[in-house]
């Protein structure tokens, strides 16, 4: 218990068997439960999960082979902890930052707060394609709403999970990432 409140942690998976061992190695302490939701993995990732003391959640449903919404969506409503955090298993989130994340959640009163991925030191690893597309997405969010964003499509946010409801999410594939932002 962090606070005295539990914490959980979702990660929506797919084929991320490579990466899952180093991303549950860099969960802080504070963590008091770890989703992985494995959405149509055909790695290793659901053995890797359960070897290293997650809980496993299968989630198969897809929107054009895209089933990242209905993963997160499904780790949300399985979640019990009072806190709940998500992010993908990629590598690229700093998982390390939870406590400072909860801590500006909590001393700010807030309900929810979106994290950022960018900049990342190191951009080795993720494809100019994507960096382009969000830099694009990022644009457009800011043209629509009026509000400036790093990372419209970052997966990582903290809410309290009284706030779910609110948040009335639908999304079933990449799409709940600037839905949830909206």
């Amino acid at each position: 218990m962090y606070r005295n409140l539990k914490i959980s942690l979702c990660l929506p998976c797919r084929n991320e068997g490579e990466h899952l061992a180093s991303t549950l190695a860099g969960i802080p302490e504070i963590v008091d439960e770890v989703l992985v939701i494995s959405n149509r993995s055909t790695d290793n990732t659901v053995a890797v999960a359960k070897s290293l003391g997650a809980t496993v959640i299968e989630e198969d449903r897809v929107i054009n082979n895209i089933g990242y919404g209905f993963a997160l969506m499904t780790g949300f409503r399985s979640a019990t902890g009072d806190i709940i955090v998500s992010g993908d298993a990629d590598g690229t989130y700093p998982f390390g930052d939870i406590a400072k994340a909860v801590d500006y959640l909590i001393d700010n009163k807030l309900n929810f707060i979106s994290c950022a991925r960018y900049p990342l030191p190191d951009k080795s690893h993720v494809p100019l394609q994507l960096r382009l597309g969000i830099f694009l997405l990022n644009n457009e969010f800011r043209l629509l709403y009026g509000k400036k964003t790093n990372d419209i499509l970052s997966g990582m946010w903290v809410f309290e999970r009284s706030s779910l409801d609110d948040l009335r999410l639908s999304e079933g594939d990449w799409n709940l990432s600037p839905q949830i932002k909206v």
